[in-house]
C-alpha cells in the first residue's frame, strides 16, 4: 500500500476521538458489480488491522489485508467464491487494478466510524463465514509449532513480520485469531514472556 494511503489510514484512526478495541474506519465502494467494504484499525500499533468483505450475487467472502502491502497473491484468496475472484482479475490475472481502486478510495472518499459488533456486514460474514485460518483479531499463542504456510497467510496477508513469526515458530507456538472483538489483544501481549524484540 503507499506510504500516504497508509499514512492517512492510521492518522484518521488515531485523530478519532473516541476509540476502543472495538471501533474501526468503515469504506465502501462497488468494483465491477462487486460491494467492496474495507476496515481498519490501529488499535495494535505494530500490527494495524485491515480487513475487507465482498459481496457479489448474495455470495460474501472475508479476508485480512496487509495494510504494509495489499498486493496480495491469489493462493492467499482462500476459498474466495470464483465469481468474485473473476471480477477481480485484470486481463493478466493480476489484483493490481483492484487493489489500486481501494488506495484511491481511501484517499479520495469519506469514511464511516464503526463498533464491529454492530456493523451488520462485518459481524454476520465473520459469523457465517468463520474460518480459523483467517480470522481478524489476535487473541493468543497456543503450544504448537507454527506451519509454515501459516506463518506466509500470517505474514502476507496481516502484516506481522517474519522475523517475529520466526521466532515464534521457533519458540514451538502459533498465533491464535479469534472473531470476538472484545478478546483480541496486541502482539506485544500475546508474545507476552517469549524473548521477542518487536520493532
Amino acid at each position: 500500500m503507499k506510504k500516504e494511503v497508509k499514512d492517512r489510514l492510521i492518522s484518521e484512526y488515531d485523530n478519532l476521538k473516541h476509540k476502543e478495541r472495538f471501533t474501526a474506519l468503515k469504506y465502501c465502494f462497488r468494483y465491477n458489480n462487486v460491494y467492496v467494504n474495507i476496515f481498519f484499525d490501529n488499535y495494535d500499533k505494530n500490527v494495524p488491522s485491515m480487513s475487507m468483505i465482498l459481496a457479489y450475487n448474495n455470495k460474501y467472502y472475508y479476508t485480512s489485508l496487509n495494510i504494509k502491502n495489499t498486493a496480495i497473491r491469489t493462493e492467499y484468496f482462500r476459498k474466495i467464491p470464483l465469481d468474485i475472484l473473476e471480477r477481480l482479475l485484470d486481463e493478466n490475472n493480476h489484483l493490481g487494478g483492484f487493489f489500486e481502486s481501494i488506495e484511491t478510495h481511501i484517499l479520495n472518499s469519506n469514511k464511516a466510524v464503526i463498533n464491529y459488533e454492530r456493523d451488520i456486514c462485518f459481524a454476520n460474514t465473520i459469523r457465517y463465514s468463520r474460518s480459523e485460518n483467517d480470522l481478524p483479531f489476535l487473541y493468543s499463542l497456543r503450544r504448537t509449532k507454527m506451519l509454515n504456510d501459516t506463518l506466509e497467510q500470517l505474514s502476507e496477508t496481516m502484516g506481522i513480520d517474519r522475523f517475529v513469526l520466526r521466532k515464534i515458530q521457533s519458540e514451538g507456538f502459533t498465533i491464535v485469531r479469534t472473531d470476538d472483538v472484545n478478546k483480541r489483544k496486541s502482539l506485544k501481549a500475546i508474545i507476552g514472556n517469549l524473548d521477542i524484540l518487536i520493532e
